[in-house]
């Protein structure tokens, strides 16, 4: 299939607003790139970033909720778009994680939770954790992307990965946590690369916020510098991408809801199912992608009563930590004092939203507190894109990465670099500086209007 070189002169297009569809659009422009156009099928940017305003917030709150990522964890390119695009970096810090037991009825630290474990062994574990972030964090931050890091080691499953690394309290205690944030049922099944690539973001925190669990978040909203970045790129929202031909003279061809268009190179951000569902692929492309799991979840915001305030607890079921179909993982108070909460629960087992819905107020009741309405639901059907263990094994991820620009199609999606906001703008910007490897990044100036 011909390739043709990419310069900045060549027209360029980026297949989704998310954080990497507009990471890869802003530093195109940063090398140089004078014809880069972005389609958005939704009618907003930021992806599964979502900053969504309430009503009635309580002096000093930020007077948002986050319908998608909940923490802000500091990366270089946020640190670049946020200066360059004006925004605040005021941080709004959140309650420390507790772990609400249901069935003893009682609110506890993480670390204060026994799990059959003496003081000084969950110590010693929690210290095997702290020097396991400390040996595979910094080279994943060195080096964007999962193909760096899937080798055999970490494929196998994390529940067995972590026991058999001496940390099983770490495992039944502190993981359902991070499963809140991503990994849903799949925890002990899904192969601890992407469990410990996650975690090595705990790193970017102060050692008092990792060991408190207390995270924090943008104040200014999450997503409102990608709508920024947005305008100033000139986004085409409502404009959804229905098929992807690659010629025969080495340029893209694009169909859209609005009619057609030719480029001479395409990074798509887009989710495995769709790009598969509309791309040219063979037989032998389609394989990896025919092979990609994901999990479904909703991500529900409602006002609470009964409950005292800023609470951000991680809902304890049963001893090994595990969480029924369809309750939540994790559910805190957006503004200290609000009487407004989310709730993260996954849609496992084929539960729809309304069993959701009915788990979050039946945790509620049982805390002694009172659901008072849904006030927003965003439902993500497509999260978590991952491989199983063989899969991992059978290096599926270097054919994923010796696909890249085959045709002038690249690929920036969060199956490529990992899940987190971070990880996949800095994998993007990677992926830009491959497609124009000749020309640099001009960080100066203000943004493109």
């Amino acid at each position: 299939m011909k390739a043709r070189r990419i310069t900045p002169e060549s027209r360029i297009a980026v297949l989704g607003a998310g954080c990497a569809g507009l990471t890869c659009a802003e530093f195109l422009r940063l090398r140089g790139a004078k014809q880069v156009t972005v389609f958005e099928a939704s009618d907003r940017a930021g992806g599964k970033v979502w900053s969504v305003p309430y009503e009635g917030a309580p002096a000093g709150g930020r007077g948002l909720f986050e319908a998608g990522t909940v923490f802000f964890v500091p990366g270089p390119v946020w640190s670049h778009v946020l200066s360059r695009y004006g925004v605040s970096t005021e941080i709004a810090p959140m309650p420390s994680v507790r772990i609400a037991d249901l069935s003893r009825g009682r609110i506890r630290h993480p670390l204060a939770v026994s799990g059959g474990w003496s003081v000084f062994q969950r110590l010693i574990q929690t210290g095997r954790f702290l020097r396991m972030l400390e040996r595979y964090g910094p080279l994943m931050d060195q080096k964007p992307g999962l193909q760096a890091h899937a080798r055999p080691d970490v494929a196998i499953p994390a529940g067995e990965w972590f026991t058999q690394a001496g940390m099983p309290f770490v495992r039944q205690v502190l993981l359902p946590i991070a499963g809140g944030a991503q990994f849903g049922p799949g925890l002990d099944q899904v192969p601890a690369l992407y469990v410990i690539r996650l975690l090595t973001l705990l790193r970017r925190y102060p050692l008092v916020n990792q060991l408190r669990l207390a995270m924090p978040q943008l104040r200014a909203g999450h997503d409102t510098v990608w709508r920024r970045v947005a305008q100033a790129h000139g986004v085409r929202f409502r404009e959804a991408v229905q098929r992807l031909r690659r010629l025969t003279d080495g340029t893209v061809e694009v169909e859209t809801t609005n009619g057609g268009y030719r480029f001479d190179a395409v990074i798509s951000t887009l989710p495995p199912g769709k790009l598969a569902a509309i791309a040219d692929f063979s037989d032998a492309e389609r394989v990896p992608w025919s092979r990609v799991r994901t999990l479904s979840r909703v991500v529900l915001t409602a006002r609470v009563s009964g409950l005292p305030p800023r609470v951000f607890h991680a809902p304890r079921f049963q001893d090994d930590g595990s969480i029924p179909p369809a309750h939540p993982y994790l559910q805190y108070e957006i503004d200290p004092g609000c009487g407004w909460m989310t709730f993260h629960p996954f849609l496992d087992g084929g539960r729809t939203v309304a069993d959701a819905e009915a788990a979050c107020r039946d945790v509620v009741a049982r805390l002694g507190g009172r659901l008072e309405s849904i006030e927003h639901r965003a439902l993500i059907p497509e999260w978590f894109p991952h491989f199983g263990e063989q899969e991992v094994r059978d290096g599926l991820y270097d054919l994923l990465e010796s696909s890249q620009g085959a045709g002038n199609l690249w690929h920036a999606s969060e199956l490529f670099s990992g899940i987190s906001v971070p990880h996949a703008t800095e994998y993007a910007r990677q992926l830009v500086g491959r497609m124009l490897p000749d020309t640099a990044e001009d960080l100066t100036g203000s943004p493109l209007r």
